[in-house]
């Protein structure tokens, strides 16, 4: 009986300095991720959990920095590369990429930005309104090919040819 109780207590003594732990942990999140945000940094979700797993002592400290640094040496815009990527290999995202109004409505975007035009502009050189180029734009659909037609004239597309 008392060889259980020794063990009710080493027990309980772990499990409350676990507890504490864990508090103590989440406490130098909250204090960190607070700072960064001052400067106007944030934790992404990677790099939180790969802080969190140096904390809690399931990496170790070399593991940590290894890791640390190949996120922080990232390119620009790789995370953006990554997700096209990801997002290409899925069949309903490139059908979709791939339909009509999405074509149309990319199209028209580039046009209108390389004139440097907004919207608005647009809208009044095609004779329609912002809210309908925006709609081509998005690829909302339930645009008339007439609308569609009076844009591209005002851009100057009168004349697509298959490349």
């Amino acid at each position: 009986m008392n060889k259980m109780m020794n063990e009710f207590e080493a027990n309980k003594v772990a499990y409350y300095e676990k507890l504490l732990a864990d508090e103590r942990i989440r406490k130098a999140m909250n204090t960190a991720e607070a700072s960064l945000n001052v400067e106007g940094l944030f934790v992404t979700p990677e790099e939180n959990e790969l802080i969190l797993s140096c904390l809690r002592g399931d990496i170790s400290e070399e593991e940590f920095l290894q890791r640390a640094l190949s996120l922080t040496t990232r390119k620009p815009g790789q995370d953006y590369n990554d997700f096209v990527k990801t997002t290409n290999e899925l069949p309903e995202v490139v059908e979709y990429l791939q339909s009509f109004p999405v074509i149309i409505g990319d199209l028209v975007l580039a046009h209108r930005l390389q004139k440097g035009w907004t919207q608005q502009k647009l809208a009044k050189e095609a004779g329609t309104t912002q809210e309908q180029i925006s709609m081509i734009e998005d690829a909302d659909g339930g645009i008339t090919t007439g609308t569609v037609g009076k844009v591209f004239q005002a851009l100057g597309l009168t004349e697509i040819s298959a490349r």
